[in-house]
């Protein structure tokens, strides 16, 4: 039982008693088709994309700086080559 349900449960067997609250935990959890191993997937799942996005943010500003630099260096070279003349 997850530490919802057991709340849960716990919360129910003061209202209801012990065997109905039971089976009222047991009722919605088949209901839900979501077991621990399912629960636990879409955690894992959940951790591996914001990995992902993470891992895109880094990209992302890696590309920036690039892009910047690239422009500055272009501005620089403008300046220059007026200057020049």
């Amino acid at each position: 039982m997850s530490a919802l349900e057991i709340s849960t449960y716990e919360i129910l067997k003061e209202k209801l008693g012990q065997e109905e609250a039971r089976t009222l935990i047991d009722y919605i959890s088949q209901k839900s088709g979501i077991t621990e191993e399912k629960a636990e997937k879409r955690y894992t799942t959940d951790d591996k994309v914001k990995f992902y996005v993470s891992e895109a943010k880094t990209e992302i500003v890696r590309w920036m700086f690039l892009f910047w630099v690239s422009q500055l260096a272009a501005m620089v070279g403008l300046v220059l080559l007026f200057l020049k003349k």
